[in-house]
């Protein structure tokens, strides 16, 4: 079992040693590895060093035991945190390397680079804080859904999630619910209603997910961050 907050696995980390703290100390690692690494990679570093300092930013943080030691609850969110720690764990790469140029460290990867990025939401005009927002975003989105579908799987129910899932997230497929229903053996009503208790579920774990990432337990506050990460997806800020 994992505990209930990312704040909480932070703290399990800073103590002794156990299978509930190494459960959410893997768990941290692997939820927040792609969005570090893509970041970094924003930054002007190869892929290579990317992989490189992001193996080296969860050494640094985990293996020593002293998991995000800055980190507080009482000051900001989980994600602010991690962005500004990764920034200075790059200009502390590029310093040693001498590779610190005039005007920063804010270069971005290649055009090339930024093509191979599977959300295909991203290009090298946003700023380096924004493209790890974004990230992060699709990065929690993606493990919401990941649980949501093992939890179908784990019920027998994968063909039926394979079948909805166009209708659960992104844009609506091309194919009418009626004739999906008829596929399914289903009343189109029943079909309908139980897409409508999918997405609740759904929404209700993303807000868990993002209020988990939270100093506070004011809903203002969560439901803050649930709007800038859904507006991350808008138009006009990609």
């Amino acid at each position: 079992m994992f505990p209930s907050t990312h704040w909480s696995a932070i703290s399990q980390a800073r103590g002794s040693d156990s299978a509930t703290a190494k459960a959410a100390l893997d768990r941290l690692c692997v939820t927040y590895w792609k969005p570090i690494c893509s970041f970094i990679r924003h930054l002007g570093q190869t892929e290579e060093d990317a992989e490189d300092l992001t193996q080296d930013f969860f050494r640094q943080q985990m293996i020593r035991r002293n998991l995000f030691l800055e980190a507080r609850k009482g000051k900001g969110s989980l994600r602010s945190y991690i962005c500004v720690a990764v920034k200075r764990l790059v200009y502390d790469a590029n310093k040693k390397r001498g590779r610190l140029k005039r005007g920063g460290d804010q270069s971005f990867v290649s055009f090339e680079a930024a093509e191979e990025s599977d959300d295909g939401l991203l290009d090298t005009s946003s700023s380096p804080d924004l493209y790890f927002d974004r990230q992060w975003a699709i990065a929690t989105i993606g493990r919401v859904v990941t649980e949501f579908e093992a939890d179908l799987v784990a019920r027998g129910k994968q063909e039926l999630f394979d079948e909805l899932r166009p209708y659960l997230m992104g844009p609506e497929t091309d194919t009418p619910q009626q004739e999906v229903a008829q596929r399914l053996g289903m009343e189109p009503n029943a079909l309908s209603n139980l897409l409508q208790r999918w997405r609740s579920k759904l929404g209700k774990a993303f807000r868990a997910e993002v209020a988990a990432t939270i100093p506070s337990e004011n809903p203002r506050e969560i439901e803050a961050e649930i709007i800038y990460l859904k507006g991350l997806f808008d138009s006009n800020t990609r």
